[in-house]
């Protein structure tokens, strides 16, 4: 494992040299799809060194050189910090282990901002005034607007999934929470699909992107590292966080 993390981490060096960068400084996520149709790329091993190649960012990036993780269907589960330690086996022990179902990103997604920007950060529901209020005329009391804890870092959660999701209008609402607060979304869709909500996602929010991967399988670390290192990331940094960001 030691040498091929060197290895990985070379790649990573090449793509930021790319990019013109020499550090980045930022918290990692990672997301990781257990839908039904996820089967077949965890069974061969694709999810596996997928996730191989997310450790170097988390070295990198990461002050505690760790990657918080996450996998999803229907519901959220968080999973242990991805390490250089316990990557080797970390899909089988811990994602595998999930049964597989549906595909919603909300739930993921509120648990994810819970963790990065405290519970306050989803807001509080509409309360009524009382059982027969909306009966008589009375109006519902406003919904208590969100409030986000400052990040010192931004956060830079890559969010794999390879299908559409059954929540849009609450994934949107969510995420338009999100603009303009110190987290940018790389999703990254594996597969055939149209992934036309992703897509609609990236090009509505400044600090969400999105790019696909037919076969994860073929696509080179060089490729991936260049997908995810990419301007609009830079920019994002650039322009929120210019101290977490240094440039040659």
């Amino acid at each position: 494992m030691a040498l091929d993390l060197a290895k990985r981490n070379e790649k990573l060096t090449l793509s930021l040299t790319k990019q013109r960068i020499s550090s980045i400084k930022a918290q990692v996520g990672c997301v990781l799809d257990r839908s039904g149709s996820m089967n077949h790329l965890y069974s061969n091993g694709t999810m596996q060194e997928y996730t191989n190649r997310m450790v170097p960012l988390g070295l990198r990036f990461d002050d505690n050189g760790q990657i918080d993780s996450w996998a999803f269907t229907t519901s959220a589960f968080p999973t242990p910090t991805i390490t250089a330690a316990n990557v080797e086996t970390f899909v089988r022990d811990n994602i595998q282990k999930i049964s597989a179902g549906g595909t919603s990103f909300f739930p993921v997604l509120s648990a994810i901002i819970s963790h990065y920007f405290g519970a306050a950060a989803l807001g509080s529901p509409e309360v009524k005034p009382g059982l027969f209020g909306g009966l008589f005329g009375a109006k519902a009391t406003p919904a208590v607007a969100p409030v986000f804890r400052p990040v010192s870092d931004p956060v830079y959660l890559i969010f794999q999934t390879d299908g559409e999701n059954d929540d849009p209008s609450k994934t949107d609402s969510l995420l338009a929470s999100l603009e303009r607060q110190g987290i940018y979304i790389q999703f990254v869709g594996v597969g055939i699909a149209g992934f036309s909500f992703l897509r609609k996602m990236a090009d509505k929010y400044s600090n969400v992107g999105f790019f696909k991967v037919e076969n994860l399988a073929a696509t080179s670390e060089e490729t991936l590292y260049d997908l995810l290192i990419n301007a609009e990331f830079k920019t994002f940094l650039k322009t929120r966080f210019p101290g977490s960001i240094r440039e040659m």
